[in-house]
């Protein structure tokens, strides 16, 4: 029952948070620092980069702490009672959600870099982070909650990845 709480409710609740949040972020933003790239405005790149990082940081305490006060009733007043635990899964993977959207736009710097290859690198170091730890902590014996786990410490591990290699090819 506890996976179907996961499948049912929390994946898609975080996943249209992540579409909400994290593609119209690299979508507008890579074009944009191409752009910026192009016509050696450095500055601007610091200055987008800074507000981003401010407005992720912002808007992220308040979805958290949002989320953590008010999912229970919410998930309760829309799905049926059965799933009401299901919050626990969304409160604990609603904690990647500012590291996913940090993620892309360091995925959108690295990429207006024309470092396409780094971020199907870094993608494929945060799957074998995520099946490590859902192996670590099934024989652990964690259960269906290793899943909510894995995904956090996944995008966790996106971040700090991209975040290096960006620092590491910064031109600006």
């Amino acid at each position: 029952s506890n996976v179907g709480d996961f499948q049912v409710v929390t994946r898609p609740i975080y996943l249209a948070l992540i579409t909400i949040f994290s593609y119209p972020i690299f979508r507008f933003l890579f074009p944009e620092f191409v752009k910026l790239l192009k016509e050696e405005k450095l500055n601007e790149i610091k200055k987008i980069k800074r507000i981003m990082n401010s407005s992720i940081f912002l808007c992220s305490v308040v979805l958290i702490i949002s989320c953590w006060s008010f999912s229970e009733a919410l998930i309760s007043m829309i799905f049926p009672e059965e799933y009401s635990k299901s919050y626990h899964y969304l409160n604990i993977l609603i904690l990647a959600l500012p590291f996913v959207i940090l993620t892309s736009v360091l995925f959108a710097l690295i990429k207006s870099l024309q470092h396409f290859k780094a971020t199907f690198i870094i993608r494929l170091i945060g799957l074998i982070a995520f099946l490590l730890i859902l192996i670590t902590l099934y024989l652990l014996e964690f259960n269906e909650i290793s899943v909510v786990y894995a995904m956090l410490f996944s995008a966790i591990i996106m971040f700090i990845c991209s975040y290096f290699y960006e620092k590491r090819i910064r031109q600006y």
